[in-house]
């Protein structure tokens, strides 16, 4: 199952536009990841609580970490708007002027080096 959507997040000072593609973490998109998330600026890693590495993860690398549940609907829109939240402020330190500016788009490659043979999901 593969899924796209969009959610407008309202700010105080900015509506952000989110696109969301979710491929259900199926292998079959695993060839196709990559296009999917061309020019993303951020991206959400969805898995199993019952595996705890990803808290530990996400301090090591200062990354924004919530426990969400989509069957339930549990901080879903937290997490939405922590990400236009983070967003908002990281385009404002890059703006001198305080009059709003054309969004600049910034690109993040979330491909995996070529040299390394690990599948993209976890068993």
């Amino acid at each position: 199952m593969r899924s796209f959507f969009t959610q407008l997040v309202c700010l105080e000072t900015a509506t952000i536009k989110l696109e969301i593609w979710d491929t259900a973490g199926q292998e079959k998109y695993h060839s196709v990841c990559h296009l999917y998330y061309r020019g993303a600026n951020a991206a959400l890693l969805v898995y199993d609580i019952a595996r705890k590495e990803a808290e530990e993860f996400a301090k090591s690398k200062s990354l924004i970490y919530m426990e969400t549940s989509a069957k339930s609907n549990h901080q879903v829109t937290e997490v939405f708007m922590a990400i236009a939240h983070e967003f908002l402020k990281q385009e404002q330190q890059k703006e001198p002027a305080l009059q709003p500016q054309p969004w600049k788009k910034s690109r993040m490659d979330l491909r995996e080096p070529s040299n390394h043979t690990k599948k993209c999901c976890m068993n």
